[in-house]
């Protein structure tokens, strides 16, 4: 029997987001981008994660899965992050890594 491994989730998304939680999960509505340099700071911050060979820009590591998702014009609209850890390591340094960027909003449901 496959064991299901539990992770939390964190999104980063442009400040003045509108949240919605749906039977599909959460839904974002904005008419706001992240700026560009976020992209580069996590992956500079977590240099062990990896790419993807999926439609999606997905990187991954042992207890972290990152997910850049982008509107129909290329603009990144949110950061998905799932944090396997034990003790949310990667929680706790995605806080610390955005606690000071502005134009974003940091969301652990």
């Amino acid at each position: 029997m496959r064991q299901i491994r539990k992770y939390k989730a964190l999104f980063i998304i442009p400040i003045n987001t509108e949240r919605k939680l749906t039977d599909d999960g959460w839904e974002f509505k904005t008419k706001n981008s992240i700026p560009d340099n976020v992209k580069d700071l996590i992956l500079s911050r977590f240099p062990n994660i990896s790419n993807s060979e999926d439609d999606c820009d997905t990187y991954r590591q042992e207890e972290l899965i990152v997910d850049f998702c982008y509107t129909d014009d290329s603009f990144l609209e949110s950061v998905y992050v799932r944090d396997y850890s034990v003790d949310l390591t990667y929680v706790a340094a995605f806080k610390e890594l955005t606690n000071d960027l502005k134009k974003i909003d940091v969301f652990a449901p």
